[in-house]
């Protein structure tokens, strides 16, 4: 798909996404390449960080830096990725 020249392009997606971020690199390379730099790259900035922010055992620090590199990869994509949240409340 990458090979394919176009002006913009354009990805609808749902909930496949939701908790991959090898994924979401993968979308957001076709949409913008290179702007997360190689999967490697996102890996160990983002990837990581934010997973080990996320395990049960993580410190106060782990969970500080996971919300951070989670803000710094929001405002980098800002403007580039629009993100849709629904939200059902069970009764």
């Amino acid at each position: 798909m990458n090979s394919i020249k176009t002006r913009r392009r354009v990805v609808l997606t749902g909930t496949p996404l939701q908790n991959n971020l090898i994924e979401y690199h993968c979308m957001v390379n076709f949409i913008k390449e290179n702007l997360l730099g190689s999967v490697k790259e996102f890996r160990n900035r983002f990837v990581n960080p934010i997973q080990n922010g996320q395990a049960a055992d993580s410190t106060d620090q782990d969970v500080r830096i996971m919300k951070k590199r989670a803000h710094i990869l929001y405002e980098m994509l800002n403007g580039c990725v629009q993100v849709t949240l629904c939200v059902t409340y069970a009764s």
